[in-house]
């Protein structure tokens, strides 16, 4: 992959390096819901720790009520407000699955 005529490892910063593979990611999820009818399930895990502020929004913005996803993090707050309102939001502790309340 290029940015600008030149490898992203050599040209891009890790942002940039990182939206690339999502945009790639995303585009093969669009493939397969094209071929198998239906959208796949995306699991992205840790993903907006990676990335900052304006690439969480697209990113998330981009499969918003598009593709069941799970998506793990440590930091909800990562998450703005309105799209936890539609999330199913779960807590491993101790080793048990809880589900949270956000209001």
């Amino acid at each position: 992959m290029t940015i600008n005529f030149t490898p992203a490892r050599q040209y891009g910063s890790q942002g940039q390096q990182r939206t690339l593979v999502l945009a790639l990611k995303l585009a093969e999820l669009q493939l397969i819901e094209e071929v198998i009818g239906e959208p796949p399930l995306l699991l992205l895990d840790d993903v907006l720790a990676e990335l900052d502020l304006n690439r969480q929004n697209q990113l998330l913005d981009a499969i918003q009520d598009r593709f069941q996803t799970l998506i793990t993090t440590t930091h909800l707050g990562a998450f703005d407000a309105k799209w936890l309102e539609s999330a199913e939001v779960l807590s491993v502790e101790s080793g048990r699955l809880m589900a949270l309340s956000l209001n």
